[in-house]
């Protein structure tokens, strides 16, 4: 009897254990990097990214503050729909792209998910804007080639509007 019982225990640990190597592999798989968005390379000038875009309706943003911007009105990923901005610079091309949304807290949460899922772990900042009474938390993730930030008022998406960034990491040339 104490031997079923001590085999049923070595077996409870190793499955636990095989468990938390799985777990852990996973963990430390390499994520993804951040090369462009929806298919755009960073650095894609403006009418290129306007043709590849055309399926999607993308268009001239007129009243916009960039001068050198796109918008897609009703972008859906993963069942959620998003206002989409993408930004050019002259020289630089593509070099940030916002993706905006007003959904429920249990979008806001698979959202989150699924970029800690492709990207890893993010770092978090959070800050309390007293005049208006509203918790500002942002979860960022940094690569080699860009950056992805999760924002949201309230802190969870509890508010229903939430922004998802992504941003051109700028390399600066090194003159001789």
């Amino acid at each position: 009897m104490i031997e079923r019982d001590m085999l049923a225990c070595i077996e409870s640990v190793t499955r636990a254990l095989a468990l938390l190597v799985f777990c852990g592999g996973a963990a430390l798989a390499q994520s993804a990097d951040i090369t462009g968005w929806n298919g755009l390379s960073w650095g894609t000038q403006k009418p290129a990214a306007s043709g590849a875009l055309r399926p999607l309706r993308a268009h001239e943003c007129s009243p916009c503050s960039d001068a050198d911007s796109l918008v897609i009105e009703a972008y859906r990923q993963n069942g959620v729909s998003y206002q989409v901005k993408l930004v050019f610079r002259a020289k630089q091309g593509l070099t940030s792209v916002t993706m905006s949304s007003a959904d429920d807290r249990e979008t806001f949460q698979k959202v989150l998910a699924d970029l800690t899922a492709r990207f890893g772990r993010p770092g978090l900042q959070s800050e309390y804007d007293g005049d208006r009474e509203v918790t500002r938390t942002k979860w960022e993730w940094a690569k080699p080639h860009g950056k992805v930030s999760l924002s949201a008022d309230d802190g969870d998406g509890s508010s229903g509007l939430f922004t998802i960034r992504y941003e051109a990491r700028m390399v600066a040339v090194q003159r001789p």
